[in-house]
């Protein structure tokens, strides 16, 4: 009985383990818990707490450009953290290049893997695809995270061994198996009209506490 109790509190700590680490982060924070917590971890990242009608915001750096952050919240267990830029152009041609620049700082990030979306040509029309034909420009990214993380995770499944000396086969299979289970660690970004500017917005999210229609 002893060793089942004991089997079953190392399963337990390996479970929670696995759950801290397997979600979206953001700066490192995890997309997961109460707004009180998150709202303090991101106040120690430097941000700035302002108060916009009963909503917290948030106003400081991030890769270089200013950006508010905005959380939303399924029953207090906040599910997204949206990053906007702060610096909205009316030239299309600006916003696509920051939309094709962030594009290729994640296409090389080893941290993430491309779901889907590509790059902007240079002489799209912005403003007729996107009010005559509601055409989104967005791409979708699973965030996979470190090479310490992905490890983590591969240990799940395979051994030590295995990790370090993978077969074609296997290591085409631990491919699979990380895609897999980073399907819920999304991070995407769009562009945004706002009147006749334009900016970017990046949404950090983890749909583990997506509302799935619990309330309904």
């Amino acid at each position: 009985m002893k060793k089942i109790f004991m089997f079953l509190f190392m399963l337990i700590l390996a479970l929670n383990s696995y759950s801290q680490f397997n979600v979206t982060k953001f700066l490192g924070i995890p997309v997961d818990g109460s707004r009180e917590k998150i709202e303090k971890q991101i106040e120690q990242k430097g941000f700035k707490k302002i108060l916009v009608d009963d909503e917290n915001f948030f106003i400081g750096e991030f890769n270089g450009r200013e950006v508010m952050l905005v959380m939303k919240a399924n029953k207090d267990n906040v599910w997204r953290i949206v990053v906007i830029d702060l610096t909205p152009t009316m030239e299309e041609s600006q916003i696509i290049i920051k939309f094709n620049l962030l594009y290729n700082q994640f296409l090389n990030n080893p941290k993430y893997m491309l779901y889907k979306g590509e790059m902007i040509n240079t002489d799209e029309n912005l403003s007729y695809e996107m009010s005559v034909k509601n055409k989104i420009y967005a791409a979708v990214f699973y965030q996979i995270g470190t090479q310490k993380e992905i490890e983590d995770i591969l240990l799940f499944k395979y051994t030590k061994d295995q990790i370090k000396n993978p077969n074609k086969k296997l290591k085409k299979e631990m491919e699979k198996y990380i895609e897999e289970v980073s399907e819920n660690k999304l991070v995407w970004f769009t562009i945004r009209e706002i009147g006749e500017k334009f900016c970017i917005a990046i949404y950090y999210d983890n749909m583990y506490n997506f509302p799935n229609g619990e309330d309904l």
